[in-house]
Parts: C-alpha cells; structure tokens; sequence
C-alpha cells in the first residue's frame, strides 16, 4: 500500500475542498478505506450525510489499512464505517471488521465459517448500515438493509481473465442501480440490486486489466439490454427475511 497525494487529504484538506460544492450539489458520495487518511474519509462522510447517500468501500482489511498503510487508528476506521450510508465490504476485510466491533463472536474461524447472510446481518446491526453489501467473488454477494437479508449468487463465468477491479465494477453496479431506482425497500429491488451488480463485476473479470476498453464497454451494453429484474428475482436469489 502506496500513499501517495491522497495522503494529504486530511479532514482540513476535505473540508477546505469540498465543504461547499457537497452542501450545494452532494447527491452519491462514495469513497473508500485504503488510499485517503480515516480524517478525511470521515470528513467527507459527515459533510455529506444531510445531503447524500453516503457509501463506504471497505476493499482492504482494516489492519491493512490501519498498519501497514497508516491512514489513522481503529477507532477512526471504525467512526468511518459507522458514517457510512451503505457499506460495501469485501468478504475477508468484512470478517476483520466483525472481529473488532464483535470480539465474542467466538474467534477467527467461528466468523470464517459463518454463512454471508449473517455476516452481513452482524454488520448491519454493529454498524447502524441501511445497506450493508458484501462481495465474496465467486459465492456472489450478501446484502442487508433493516428489513431483508439474501444472498444473490453470481451466474459461473465460462473463463475469468482477470479479476482485479471486480469489487470496484460491482460498486459501480451498485450506485447505479440505486441511482436509477433508489435505496431498496423490498426484497424485489434488493435482488435486482445485488443481480445487477454482479453482473457488472462479472464484466470486469471478462478483460485484462481494471481499465475499461471498447470490448468491455459492449460486453456490459449486452449486459444491461438484456437484464431483467423479474427473471433475477425468480432464479438468482436465496434468501430469508430478517
């Protein structure tokens, strides 16, 4: 973990820059846990939480982010995961977390072992999240808001080339599904959400490399045209009610 210019933005840097054009015009605000100090993720969060949906990527383990690449301490990771509207952590950096907010969970391999949907469902709860969606690559990804919980499964890919930026394709996936169609309230949009967000990480692991090309970009036009929340809802969910 490299820092490099975002390491000076600090809560004053955020504050100094941003203040203004997210009172004015913050509608999505989205940043992430491994590349900018916790003050300033922070910072952001909270500045636009009366204005924005506020989403949080937790893409590293938080003592990676914490240790090695010393963004700030525990506690400010955890200020940030708890600021965040919706939090979109990866499988291994989510079962880290449960272990410091969840201590009598019962250890490493007792969270290891436990199902997505209860993952989700702890993180949810410790976290205050109205939306908490995490991916675990080839098992899909788990999703909970204050009243449904699921796993949506991803469709096997015939050949991965290459994964890297799957997490970040999913999270664009997500924001633009909630762009479109607004924070899920049923069990249906939550579905449609956690499908159409697969779908487009599923894109990303199609192509060499995280940088969009032409073949990328028709790969996920065919994917858009020809997806159908109603099929999704009916063939590309388990899930149980909370």
């Amino acid at each position: 973990m490299a820092r490099g210019a975002t390491s000076l933005m600090d809560a004053e840097a955020v504050e100094a820059r941003f203040g203004e054009p997210l009172a004015k015009y913050g509608h999505f605000v989205s940043t992430e846990i491994s590349q900018v100090p916790h003050s300033g993720v922070l910072k952001l969060l909270k500045l636009a939480n009366k204005n924005a949906v506020t989403i949080l990527d937790l893409d590293v383990s938080p003592s990676v982010a914490v240790n090695e690449a010393g963004l700030g301490t525990m506690d400010d990771l955890i200020q940030c995961v708890k600021a965040a509207e919706i939090l979109k952590p990866a499988r291994h950096a989510a079962e880290e977390l449960l272990l410091v907010l969840m201590p009598n969970l019962g250890g490493a391999d007792a969270v290891a072992s436990m199902p997505a949907t209860d993952v989700v469902t702890h993180l949810r709860d410790v976290c205050g999240s109205s939306l908490v969606a995490m991916t675990s690559g080839s098992d899909g990804c788990a999703l909970a808001t204050n009243n449904e919980v699921l796993r949506v499964p991803v469709t096997p890919l015939e050949k991965v080339t290459d994964a890297t930026g799957a997490g970040d394709a999913f999270l664009g996936g997500l924001i633009a599904h909630v762009y479109a169609h607004g924070m899920p309230r049923t069990k249906d949009d939550l579905v449609s959400l956690g499908s159409f967000a697969n779908r487009v990480g599923a894109v990303c692991c199609q192509i060499l490399g995280a940088v969009p090309n032409d073949e990328a970009r028709r790969m996920l036009g065919e994917q858009i045209a020809a997806y159908n929340p109603s099929a999704a809802t009916r063939n590309e969910t388990e899930g149980r009610k909370k």
